[in-house]
Parts: structure tokens; C-alpha cells; sequence
């Protein structure tokens, strides 16, 4: 049993105190509602187990798809029930008036049905509306033939989630498409298992055009490793030459650890594509010196990589890099904004989650993109909704 199991499991058991709490205050009520939440908290636990027992890496598209319905069922009822009974618990707190009891019991039912309604909205409004970010990056290495240059960037699209339903993945062409763009940059994950998830949509795709080309680099759902292949050389086939082929017949051109100049009246930029997906250890200058011998040139450098995990102190030391575009968190899907603030449980695990930030006296520059698409849970909670980023780049004076 691996690490990421654990947490799972506590979270279950939580959720089962949770229930067995309900059960006895409404019993101890001598309330006919304790059966019929014993009942559908009953369905829930069978639901989950369903979910954990199918074969993730081996079963069919529908059937995952099916799976990640079941889990968000299993996880968005659980966070309503916890939410609920957290706030009403309060009003069993020591010897209150009336009024409190009542009120706090008031914006437990409140609450309760607010996250229903979220959990609901984050299902099936949510990741079917999207937003283009608009960045400026400003710097005194773009040569002037590339001052308003226009960067157009998406990402994780996984479109195995969508099984075949290709209404939405037609809209982000359409929107990606009028904003004009110079340079159009995929950042990994156009997948969630299997090349074949990609088929449906390869018309659609393959209208995506941009003035110095489609770009992409590989993510960590796109190398086989999600599926139990008979043999590591058909895996590595998969998430290799079979993706490569898949993703340039759309005119898209993989950027698998190399580099290409992109030229304007007589000046030149270096576009990078760094292979390394979450997870995996990455040297201290990402491979950069292997794939770009000539690293710390005064070339400006745009760097593709799945994850933001390559941006670190060690990098920013050992390479001369303007701007890394990368994706991979989803923001965990979920994004809360309080008081002027965003926040996100991806922020837990990635110092770099989700947006713009700046390094070296604002000479180096990431930008992480929250994607486009889901896996895990087919919602997106909060304000975590689809992006399109469009960076506009500029010479400083």
C-alpha cells in the first residue's frame, strides 16, 4: 500500500465517525430520520468501494469516467455532511440561550445546502465555462522585434474525461483561435490513459493555428503510465513514438527535450521543451543543459515543462531562463477566494500553484496555468474554472 493511500484512508474513517455521530443523535431523538440516513450513508460506503475495486489501469474509458462520477459522489456528500455537522456541533458547546442553538443550527442547514449547491455547480456549470488570462511580461532581454509578441497558452486538457463529448473542447479552439496568437503552447496532459481518448476530437484540434506554430510538450498522463501495458517497450511506445505521431498529425510539433529559434527581422528567441512530469527527479537545471547546451546565453528563452516543480532556486541559479510555461496542478481543482485572496489545497503541495510569479529582480518569470481539463473528480470547485492564458510580451525600456 503506497503513502498516497494513507491519507484516503483517514479521510474515510473521519467521514464514518461523522456518520456514526448523525446516527446517534437522531436515534437518541427517537427521529425516523436515523434509518434513512443509515440507509443512504449505507449506499455511499457501496458506492465507494465499487469505485476503489475497478481496475484503473486496465479497464475501459466509459468505465473511468464512471469511476471519477462515483468518487466525486462519494467525496462531495461527505464534504457536505462533515461541513454540516462541524457548524451544528457548535451548539452542543456547554449551556446556551435558545437563540444561539437555533442560529447556529439555522447555518448548519445553511451551510450544508450552499455546499450542495457548489458541489453541484462545480460538476456541471463550472468546468464547462473558461477564462483567458491576460499577463504582460516585461523584459530588457526581448529583442524589439518581439515587442507585443503574443503567447497563447492551454493545458491538461485530459480528454479521455470528456468520453467523447466534444462541445466544450470546440469552444476553447474557437476562444484560443480569436485571440490571435504569435506562438500557441501546450503544456501536457492531453490525455488521461490512452491515445485513443484523443481520436473524437482530432478534427476539432487540428484547427488550432498560431503564426509561429503549435507547440507541446509531453505531461505526466501522457506516457503510458496510467495503463498496465504487457511490456515496459509498448508503454514506453505509448507515451513515445505513438504520442508523437498522435499529437503532429493535429500540426501540432512535440517539443520533446529540444529547442527551436523563432525568428523576427534579423532577432531570434529560443522556445525549449524540457521533458519531467510530477513526481520524477529533476536535475538542477532541468536537463536544460543537455537540451540547450548554450543555457546561459543572452538568447530570451521561453521554456515549456509539465510541472511547476522545475522553478526552484537551484534552477534559477544553474540556467539564464525568462519564461517557464508550465501546468499540472489544476489548482487541485479547487480555488477559494477569500477576502481578496486565492486559495487552494494545491498550494500545500506546489510554492507555485496556479497563475504569474517572478524571480531575479523580476527577470525570470513562470507561469503556471490551472488547465483546461479534470481528472480525478469531473468538477472544478470555487473559482478554479478552465483557462486559456494569453501573455503578451514586451521590451522594457
Amino acid at each position: 500500500m503506497t503513502l498516497y493511500w494513507i491519507p484516503g484512508l483517514i479521510a474515510i474513517v473521519i467521514v464514518g465517525l461523522a456518520d456514526w455521530v448523525i446516527f446517534k443523535r437522531l436515534k437518541r431523538a427517537g427521529c425516523t430520520w436515523a434509518r434513512v440516513h443509515a440507509g443512504a450513508a449505507l449506499c455511499l460506503y457501496a458506492l465507494l468501494a465499487v469505485a476503489v475495486s475497478l481496475p484503473s489501469h486496465r479497464c475501459t474509458n466509459a468505465v473511468l469516467v464512471a469511476q471519477m462520477w462515483m468518487l466525486y459522489i462519494f467525496f462531495a456528500m461527505s464534504v457536505c455532511k462533515l461541513l454540516t455537522l462541524g457548524i451544528y456541533s457548535l451548539s452542543w458547546i456547554g449551556r446556551q440561550p435558545r437563540w444561539l442553538k437555533t442560529a447556529l443550527r439555522v447555518v448548519a442547514a445553511a451551510a450544508g445546502v450552499a455546499a450542495v449547491v457548489e458541489c453541484g455547480v462545480g460538476a456541471w456549470v463550472t468546468p464547462y465555462r473558461m477564462q483567458v488570462t491576460r499577463v504582460t511580461i516585461e523584459s530588457d532581454r526581448l529583442p524589439a522585434a518581439f515587442d507585443g509578441y503574443r503567447v497563447v497558452q492551454f493545458s491538461d486538457l485530459h480528454l479521455g474525461t470528456y468520453n467523447g463529448d466534444t462541445r466544450f473542447v470546440s469552444r476553447c479552439v474557437d476562444q484560443i483561435n480569436s485571440l490571435h496568437p504569435d506562438l500557441l503552447c501546450f503544456t501536457g496532459d492531453i490525455e488521461n490513459r490512452l491515445n485513443s481518448e484523443v481520436l473524437p476530437f482530432k478534427h476539432i484540434l487540428s484547427r488550432l493555428h498560431a503564426r509561429d506554430g503549435v507547440w507541446a510538450v509531453r505531461g505526466n498522463h501522457d506516457v503510458g503510465g496510467y495503463y498496465d501495458w504487457p511490456t515496459k517497450h509498448i508503454t514506453d511506445y505509448q507515451g513515445g513514438i505513438a504520442l508523437t505521431r498522435m499529437e503532429e498529425s493535429l500540426g501540432w510539433t512535440m517539443l520533446n527535450n529540444r529547442y527551436r529559434y523563432l525568428s523576427r527581422g534579423g532577432s531570434k528567441i529560443a522556445l525549449i521543451g524540457l521533458d519531467g512530469y510530477g513526481g520524477l527527479p529533476i536535475p538542477p537545471d532541468g536537463n536544460l543543459g543537455k537540451v540547450y547546451p548554450a543555457h546561459r546565453d543572452s538568447v530570451f528563452k521561453i521554456v515549456l515543462h509539465h510541472s511547476p516543480e522545475l522553478w526552484n532556486d537551484a534552477f534559477n541559479r544553474a540556467t539564464r531562463v525568462d519564461l517557464i510555461l508550465c501546468g499540472h496542478t489544476h489548482a487541485m481543482q479547487m480555488i477559494f477566494d477569500i477576502m481578496g485572496h486565492r486559495f487552494s489545497p494545491a498550494m500545500f503541495q506546489y510554492p507555485q500553484w496556479g497563475g504569474l510569479y517572478t524571480d531575479g529582480g523580476g527577470q525570470r518569470h513562470i507561469y503556471v496555468n490551472t488547465g483546461l481539463g479534470q481528472v480525478g473528480i469531473p468538477a472544478r470547485l470555487g473559482s478554479a474554472v478552465p483557462e486559456i492564458t494569453l501573455i503578451t510580451l514586451r521590451r522594457k525600456p
